[in-house]
């Protein structure tokens, strides 16, 4: 592809009508629609082929993932990044206002972050001690913080720190927990769940973890099929097989 050249692309990632590329030596390049500044080139016009995000290109950038207008990138040290459309504070630096090049998340400094994700105006991170943090658009509970607001700095899940047991309870947006059997529609309880988190993702209007023990912890609107997940759930919740 023209402007990768001879460069090995090791991660990929598209928005709306953008997308990320990822190289082996720790560069990222993107194209597509730039408005509000989703590409991070410090400005909103559209770039037709692949192009260096000059302001990481001190930066060994692991991984990268585009929402509906707004780019994430975590370096191999933990830091994270972003830029684009803020939208319900998605990028994390606690005013509204829109950012055209990668500008560092500062409530995470000083937290290594290991994994992230996001929605189209929401996202999660996962640190290294396990813990995961949630931000941006907060409407369905999808930010599993026991409400629907809009959160605009990565803010802890208190319900997936240490470890409690699952209970059935009132239906409110915090996370609720599954199991998933041979990964099939129907998940089975437990009485008692381990909680150090080990990966996340986020859709549209969910986020969901997985433990070291195998279990899936959801949170927010409406999920794929594949895990049967019932209408938001206010506290830690065992579905039923």
């Amino acid at each position: 592809m023209e402007g990768l050249g001879a460069l090995v692309v090791r991660h990929v990632s598209c928005g709306n009508y953008a997308a990320v590329a990822l190289t082996t030596d720790g560069a990222a390049f993107t194209w597509g629609k730039g408005a509000r500044g989703v590409l991070g080139h410090g400005h909103t016009r559209d770039v037709a082929s692949p192009m260096r995000v000059g302001a990481l290109s001190g930066t060994f950038v692991w991984d990268a993932r585009l929402g509906k207008a707004f780019l994430l990138c975590l370096s191999a040290a933990g830091e994270l990044f972003s830029n684009g459309a803020a939208d319900g504070g998605v990028l994390g630096h606690s005013t509204r206002a829109d950012e055209s090049a990668p500008l560092r998340v500062a409530a995470l400094e000083g937290t290594r972050v290991v994994a992230l994700d996001c929605g189209d105006s929401h996202a999660a991170a996962l640190t290294a001690s396990g813990e995961v943090y949630c931000w941006g658009r907060g409407s369905h509970g999808r930010l599993g913080l026991g409400h629907s607001r809009d959160v605009p700095t990565p803010t802890r899940v208190e319900p997936m720190v240490g470890k409690r047991p699952c209970s059935t309870a009132h239906l409110q947006p915090t996370p609720r927990c599954i199991r998933m059997h041979s990964f099939r529609s129907q998940p089975r309880a437990r009485p008692q769940v381990g909680k150090t988190c080990v990966e996340v993702s986020c859709s549209s209007y969910a986020t969901a973890c997985r433990t070291d023990t195998g279990h899936v912890w959801r949170w927010g609107g409406t999920w794929d099929s594949a895990v049967s997940v019932a209408p938001t759930a206010h506290h830690p919740a065992a579905s039923r097989g």
